[in-house]
Parts: structure tokens; C-alpha cells; sequence
């Protein structure tokens, strides 16, 4: 029947407030009603003689017949629940007051037509109907009391004189009960809308975007907060504005939604623009509105918290990183001694030739700037104290000019425009060449078709600059402002990590200093780095260290290194200046051989297989307490669980000069 009606209203009053089409649907069945009286009232009339009520009936009957039919032609339904009431009222009134209420049906017409009225029009116009029917019912009544005459006479007897008196008290009551009725549902209203307002408060302000979605996925209702989100898709579906390699996992959520209740989703991407998106994780229910299935979508930003595990996790990447260059650092390391410690032993056995201690001068040269490299590469992955001292740019950029022609290859050229004098940086050399390493880098990547790359220093105040200049490709703007970020490359997948820039922005940082760049597409790029100035060293300093003899001695020591080579080295090493040597393997080995009674020093490696040097110096402490030790390590840091060395022992880090462990030896036995 409801679908039946429905027909008659316009589309556009369907969709739109329920009350309305609640109000419009009661006036055209209303109408079929008042057909189906005015056509029972006339014939009643038409038996009785009384053609003018008949006459009235059939107005109205013809009038609410026609009604529903003009309502949807116009959709003015409202005109249409009134010109039905009037329909119902006037022929009523009229009859009843033509006949003086001798017409038990005109007078409870009347009744019908302010309940009519009341609810097609509103409890105001249906109160002050029967407001009206009562006053004209109380003065047909006095007047027929009175014996006055009226135009169409009906014999007035007790029981039509009782009906009168009864519709005088149903239009009263009926007047009443809507007033009530009205009252109370006006402040059942106002609490609805006070717990709406706050229920729309607590949508609109919270936390969470709140989206009603049809069958379609278009937003039919959404919170304030979503509002400027939702207003772009116009009626389209929501998944237009999620991030396409999104999609698939949220279709699957949606998909899940047809056999449960309710489904959480992953954090999904929604796209704000074309480059700006919003990472949501969101809540899904379904729910029957009428005939349709819709979706309540709960969704909160989780922006912040997806960047924040993002970077946990490339925090993860990097400890794990450092992990694996602190053990290959240890064993580089153990390499590099090797090369430095036979190199240098060799320079003291060749003194007389200048041309072997010139090329063994190159090796080691070479061994204490890998050494360097690997102290940087442990320290960008896991931060420590870094050994600074005052370096001159120039001669940095110098002692790295050859590697930096090979890393640039034949088709870039290399000018170096460096400033005459000292410019003195306080710095690791290894921090310098990162910086350079990774500025030339940068400038011939940006020379696919060859160039050239201006490196040069510059005195400027207080501050010392750093300038490595490309006539390449240049950057716009949106890649300028965005070069230091870690990770952000321009380059194809494979190609680039996107980590070397931020490594310049890194270093450079903890060094005080400032990275200013200059850039147009097409134009070069200019990298302009300023640091504090340190004070010139005076004489300056050597770029290399220099191998000379060192005072040996005569007392027992015990050697203890699992690395073969380093055995033999250090053995050599010390008995070449006079020392007793005894050497193990690790500390089970040095335990075994029993010796603690006849050494007067222990040189022992921290990290060993078995058991280590800060454990076997330990056990040989328990019944020799002044025994004196000295340690070395190939680790960039003391392993967590190695133990702790006391403060009255020494720690040389491995690669160091052969000159440096016999000054070390001998210090350590002459301490006190």
C-alpha cells in the first residue's frame, strides 16, 4: 500500500526528510479517505432529500480525488493537505450549521477534519480548527435550544442533540489531546535534538572521520572533519580517493563485511591530491537503512604513528646495518694491521732505500685512510665518539684527489681551486671525505654526458667553506627542497639509496657547520658548506705517521691473538727489541700453558673464540694481582659482552703502528 502512494509523490520529496514524506504520504491517503466518505455522506444525503449536503460531499469527494494527482504533477504537497482539509471542513461546517446539526455525520466530519489537520498540517492548525468547531457547535446548540429556525430543517431529537453535545467534546478533547500530545513531543524533540547535537559534537570534533556509504560507496553523511575530505568526490565512490595499491586490500575488507558484523582494516592511504595523502586505519560495520545495505566508517588518522614505525623500522635496518659493519670492521681491521704492521716492519729493515720507503710510506698512506673509512662507515650506522683534530681542508682535498678523479671517470673533469694558506677544520679526515665522496658523487650523476666539477676552499671570517661545483643537470625546486631527506632518491629503483646526501647533512651538522645549495633545472648545482674555523696548527701536521724505533726491553710477555698472522707480527714485532715472547691463542690456551708466575705483561686480544682477553686476564689476576695487561681490539667499540677493562689497563685499537705497540708495551711495564 505505502509503495502505492509513493507513486504520487515527486522523486525529489523521497529521498529527502522522513517527517516530510510521512506528512505527504497521511495527506494523500487522507484523500482516499475523504473520497471514500464524501461518496457514503452524499448518497445518505441524496436518499434523505437533503440535496445541498450531498451537494457539499460531492464538492469535497471530487476535490480530494483530484488532489493526489496535482501533487504529483507540482510536489507541493503542503497546499495539498490543505486544500483537502478545507475540502473536509467547509462542506461540514456548512451542512452543520444549514441544518443546526440535525446531521449526525456532518457532525462528526468535523472531528475527522481537525485530526486531518492536525496531522497533514501541524498541531497548530489542527487545534485551532476544532477550536472553531466547538464555538460553532456550542451556538447551533444554544440557538436550537432557543427555538431559532434554520435553513434545512431535520428533526432534532434526543439522540442527534446528544451527538451534537458529543462532537462539541470530541473537538474540545480532540483539541486538548493535541496540545498535550504536541507539548510532549516537542520536548521528547528538544531532548533528541539536544542528544543529537551532542552525539554531531562528539562526530564532528573527535578524533575519528565518521562516513555513512550507500550500496554504491558514495558518502551519503559524513563528520565535520571529513567534510573538506569527502566534498571532492562529488557522488563518486569512495575508493576513487584511496591510494590504488590500496584498493585491493580495502575491497577485501568490504568483501569480508557480506558474513561479519563489523571489520578493522589495515592502515590504507586517502588521497588528498595527487602527491599529498592520508594514512587512515579505519572501522567498517553494515547496517540496513530501509531496502539498502549501507557501511558506518569509522576512520582515524594514523599519519604520525605510520611515520613513526616507518622510521623504527629503518631504525632496526640501520642497528642491524652497524651490527654488520662493526663485525666486518673488527675483521678489516685485524687485515689492515696485518698490512700496516708487515709494512712497517719491512721500512725498518730498508732504511737505505728511498724508493722502497716511499712506496711503503703509500701503503700505509692507504691503510690509515681504509682505517678512517671504516671508523666513518661504523659511525653512521651506529653513532660514537669520533676522534677529532685540526685538519687542513686543503690538504684533505688533496690526499683525496686521486680517488676522487676515479670515482668521477674519464668523461668528468676535476679542478681543484684551492685557497692558499691553512684553512683549519676541527674534524675526523674520515667526516671530510665522506663529505667529498658523496658532494662528487652526487655532481656526476648529474653529468650523464660528461662536465665538469669545481672542487674549492674559501676563507670566509670565522667560518672555513667547503664548495664542490657541477655544470650538470640541475634540480627544480620540488626536488631541492627535499635532497636531505634519507631515502629520497630521483633515481630508478635500484640506483640509488637516497642516503648519501643525508650522510653530507649528517656529518656536517655535528660538525657546527651550515650546507647552503644553489640549483635550476638545467642550471648546475652549487654546494656551499661552512665550517668553524679552527686554530692553524703550528708547522702543521704530517698527513702520515712517521715509523721510527722504539725502546724495547727484556721482560717475558705473553701474546694472546687468534688471528696466526697477528701472532706471528706482534711476536716479531716485540722480540725484535729484546722482549721474551710466549704466545697462545685464545685464553684457554694461555691458561694452559701455566705461565702466570714467569710474565711480567699480558698483550691480549678482547674478543677471542672460547674465551676472551678481559675474562683471561681475570683469571690470571686471582693469584697474580699486580700482573699488568695491555689490550687490542679490532672493534670500532668495546662489545656489551666482553666485560669492562679496568681503568689501570691500556686499549690500543687495531690497525696501529708496530712503533705504537712497543711504546705501549713499554709504558705499560714502567707504570707504576
Amino acid at each position: 500500500m505505502q509503495a502505492r502512494l509513493l507513486w504520487f509523490l515527486p522523486p525529489e520529496v523521497r529521498p529527502a526528510d522522513r517527517d516530510a514524506v510521512r506528512r505527504a504520504l497521511l495527506v494523500i491517503g487522507g484523500c482516499f479517505v475523504v473520497v471514500a466518505l464524501a461518496t457514503i455522506i452524499a448518497a445518505m444525503q441524496i436518499a434523505w432529500g437533503v440535496w445541498q449536503s450531498a451537494l457539499a460531499c460531492a464538492v469535497g469527494g471530487v476535490t480530494a480525488l483530484l488532489l493526489p494527482f496535482w501533487v504529483r504533477r507540482t510536489g507541493n504537497w503542503r497546499v495539498a493537505g490543505a486544500a483537502l482539509c478545507a475540502a473536509v471542513w467547509v462542506p461540514s461546517l456548512a451542512v452543520a450549521v444549514l441544518t443546526g446539526g440535525g446531521l449526525i455525520p456532518a457532525l462528526y466530519y468535523l472531528v475527522f477534519a481537525a485530526a486531518l489537520a492536525a496531522v497533514a498540517l501541524g498541531y497548530q492548525v489542527g487545534i485551532a480548527i476544532a477550536v472553531v468547531n466547538a464555538v460553532v457547535l456550542a451556538a447551533i446548540y444554544a440557538l436550537d435550544v432557543s427555538g431559532a429556525a434554520f435553513p434545512i430543517r431535520v428533526d432534532t431529537s434526543v439522540a442527534l442533540h446528544s451527538a451534537m453535545r458529543g462532537a462539541f467534546i470530541f473537538n474540545f478533547a480532540l483539541a486538548a489531546l493535541v496540545a498535550a500530545y504536541e507539548l510532549l513531543r516537542n520536548a521528547a524533540m528538544r531532548e533528541s535534538q539536544e542528544n543529537e547535537r551532542r552525539y554531531r559534537a562528539l562526530a564532528d570534533y573527535g578524533p575519528d572521520l565518521i562516513a555513512e556509504l550507500d550500496s554504491r560507496l558514495r558518502v551519503v553523511h559524513s563528520s565535520l572533519r571529513g567534510d573538506s575530505l569527502v566534498t571532492a568526490l562529488a557522488g563518486r565512490s569512495a575508493l576513487d580517493a584511496i591510494h590504488r595499491d590500496d584498493q585491493p586490500a580495502l575491497t577485501s575488507s568490504l568483501r569480508l563485511l557480506e558474513t561479519q558484523q563489523s571489520v578493522r582494516t589495515a592502515p590504507v592511504r586517502w588521497l588528498r591530491s595527487k602527491t599529498d595523502a592520508i594514512w587512515f586505519e579505519a572501522s567498517l560495520t553494515r547496517f540496513k537503512a530501509g531496502d539498502e545495505w549501507r557501511t558506518l566508517v569509522v576512520a582515524r588518522d594514523v599519519t604520525e604513528r605510520v611515520a613513526l614505525e616507518a622510521q623504527l623500522r629503518q631504525s632496526q635496518k640501520m642497528q642491524a646495518v652497524g651490527q654488520l659493519a662493526s663485525g666486518l670492521a673488527h675483521d678489516f681491521n685485524n687485515l689492515l694491521m696485518v698490512i700496516s704492521g708487515y709494512s712497517e716492519m719491512l721500512a725498518l729493515r730498508t732504511r737505505n732505500d728511498a724508493a722502497a720507503l716511499a712506496s711503503l710510506a703509500e701503503i700505509q698512506r692507504a691503510a690509515d685512510q681504509a682505517a678512517a673509512l671504516t671508523r666513518r662507515l661504523v659511525a653512521l650506522s651506529r653513532p660514537s665518539s669520533i676522534s677529532r683534530r685540526r685538519l687542513d681542508l686543503g690538504d684533505v682535498v688533496r690526499e683525496n684527489e686521486r680517488m676522487l678523479r676515479v670515482l668521477l671517470g674519464e668523461s668528468v673533469s676535476l679542478l681543484l681551486e684551492l685557497a692558499p694558506g691553512e684553512l683549519c677544520v676541527s674534524a675526523d679526515a674520515g667526516e671530510i671525505e665522506q663529505i667529498l665522496v658523496n658532494l662528487v658523487a652526487n655532481a656526476r650523476d648529474a653529468l650523464p654526458g660528461g662536465g665538469t666539477v669545481r672542487v674549492a676552499t674559501l676563507a670566509r671570517a670565522e667560518h672555513v667553506a667547503l664548495v664542490v661545483h657541477d655544470n650538470g643537470t640541475g634540480m627544480p625546486a620540488s626536488v631541492r627542497e627535499r635532497i636531505f631527506e634519507p631515502f629520497f632518491t630521483t633515481k630508478a629503483s635500484g640506483h640509488g639509496t637516497g642516503l648519501g646526501l643525508y650522510v653530507v647533512y649528517s656529518v656536517v651538522s655535528s660538525l657546527g657547520g651550515e650546507i647552503q645549495v644553489q640549483s635550476e633545472a638545467g642550471g648546475g648545482t652549487r654546494f656551499t658548506i661552512d665550517f668553524p674555523a679552527a686554530a692553524a696548527v703550528a708547522g702543521g701536521e704530517a698527513p702520515i705517521r712517521r715509523i721510527s724505533r722504539a725502546s724495547g726491553g727484556s721482560e717475558r710477555i705473553l701474546v694472546v691473538e687468534d688471528r696466526p698472522e697477528l701472532r706471528s707480527l706482534f711476536r716479531e714485532a716485540l722480540e725484535g727489541v729484546g722482549y721474551q715472547v710466549i704466545v697462545a691463542a685464545d685464553g684457554m690456551e694461555a691458561l694452559a700453558l701455566n705461565v702466570r708466575d714467569r710474565i711480567e705483561l699480558v698483550v691480549t686480544d678482547v674478543v677471542m673464540p672460547r674465551m676472551g682477553g678481559i675474562a683471561l686476564v681475570a683469571a690470571l689476576r686471582e693469584q697474580r694481582p699486580d700482573l699488568r695487561a695491555l689490550f687490542v681490539s679490532g672493534h670500532p667499540q668495546q662489545p656489551n659482552d666482553s666485560g669492562r677493562i679496568e681503568t689501570r689497563d691500556r686499549l690500543l685499537r687495531k690497525p696501529f703502528l708496530i712503533q705504537e705497540l712497543r711504546s705501549a708495551v713499554r709504558e705499560t711495564l714502567d707504570a707504576s
